[in-house]
């Protein structure tokens, strides 16, 4: 009867630090109460398992061999049984801050793709005012430059090439928005 789910004081009904007087006074309550002989023809199995685990119970309290080892493995268990629990309750008590702080921290500005709609805007924003100032130059140096046809004013060239320029911008300009109002209607939502 040296299971781990057998437990002497149990079966027996007694505390661990009970007397041998004990331990056999509380035995034969038992067994007068469960014996095969006392039960009836119905029960006659049950109490005859009931004999055997009292019996064996009995046997390992009352041989100190027995009983100390059984201590030992109990003491053994329980101190394991304590480990596993403070473990469970700190991992328990850190899954529970870590929502806590996840709940009370805003959120992350600075995902990655947000860095980049925001990093496209501002590379386009770069290349549209680059290519404008660079064609302003060349309209002020050179009035006839953009326009072979040789007329003075040529603000339709000049707005044709901006135009293709602003795509660039545009689009990271468009991606910029799309993101912070996604980041928005995420942040509304309950």
């Amino acid at each position: 009867m040296a299971s781990p789910d057998f437990d002497p004081f149990a079966v027996l009904g007694v505390l661990p630090q009970a007397t041998p007087d004990e331990i056999r006074s509380a035995y034969r309550q038992m067994a007068a109460a469960c014996h095969p002989d006392t039960q009836p023809p119905e029960k006659k199995a049950w109490a005859s398992e009931q004999m055997i685990r009292l019996t064996a119970a009995r046997d390992q309290l009352l041989d100190p061999r027995s009983r100390a080892a059984y201590e030992a493995a109990r003491a053994s268990a329980l101190r394991q049984k304590a480990i596993k629990d403070l473990w469970r309750e700190r991992a328990a008590q850190t899954a529970y801050a870590n929502a806590r702080r996840r709940q009370a921290a805003p959120p992350s500005s600075r995902s990655p793709v947000r860095r980049v709609a925001i990093a496209l805007s501002l590379l386009g924003l770069l290349v549209f005012c680059l290519l404008a100032m660079s064609l302003l130059l060349q309209f002020v140096q050179n009035p006839t430059a953009l326009n072979p046809a040789g007329s003075t004013l040529t603000w339709t060239r000049i707005g044709q090439n901006l135009l293709t320029v602003a795509d660039v911008g545009f689009v990271g300009w468009l991606l910029l928005i799309v993101f912070l109002a996604l980041n928005w209607w995420r942040r509304r939502k309950p």
